[in-house]
């Protein structure tokens, strides 16, 4: 295990009877992030669902298979990159993250990303967005976008930049593998995401 993941799962140790918010009332576990990190990629998704919340695991569900898939068409696996949530503990009902929820959160996402320091964070879901816009500041070339502003249908396909003081982040803005379960007919726009995702990693950043 490298030293960034050492260090991460040191912290999570800290954090795993978090009161911060009214979630730990409803939660049966905090569900932190998981993966090898091989390559510096990170997966953003939205809160835990029902089987995560019982496994302690985050994408082990149904969704969580979808984007196993998606992820191996595009050479990849849970081995090569990070997959953490937005949100740590699960909502009633798997209802959407309110705000107070998310900014309570926002703490240990800022710690995932200055330990794991990604070239690229593939945000799963418009959640996904809102979380990062309220801790850095968020941009769609020179427009900064905000919790109340950022949709995901106006920037998905592009690619945005995330600051947070010297740390600087590529993100590709994609559906939630949920989502896609709903309405197949996004699965292939998931799958183009991941892929360009893949090719960005590549290419010099241009800030």
């Amino acid at each position: 295990m490298s030293e960034k993941l050492r260090e991460l799962y040191s912290f999570y140790q800290e954090i795993k009877n978090c009161s911060k918010c009214p979630l730990q009332k409803s939660r049966k576990q905090v569900v932190v992030g998981e993966g090898g990190y091989k390559r510096p990629i990170l997966l953003l998704g939205e809160a835990p669902g029902r089987t995560e919340d019982a496994l302690g695991r985050p994408f082990t569900g149904r969704a969580g298979k979808l984007l196993d898939d998606i992820l191996r068409r595009n050479g990849l696996s849970r081995e090569d990159l990070f997959i953490t949530n937005s949100v740590k503990c699960r909502p009633p009902n798997n209802r959407k993250p309110y705000k107070n929820e998310i900014i309570a959160c926002s703490a240990y996402l800022i710690k995932e990303l200055e330990v794991l320091k990604p070239k690229i964070i593939i945000t799963l879901g418009a959640t996904g967005l809102q979380a990062l816009s309220l801790i850095g500041v968020l941009k769609n070339n020179d427009n900064i976008l905000n919790y109340n502003n950022v949709k995901l249908k106006e920037v998905r396909g592009r690619t945005l930049t995330l600051r947070i003081d010297n740390l600087v982040i590529k993100v590709v803005p994609t559906y939630h593998p949920a989502a896609c379960l709903r309405n197949p007919s996004l699965v292939r726009n998931l799958q183009e995401d991941i892929k360009r995702a893949v090719i960005e990693l590549e290419t010099p950043f241009i800030d």
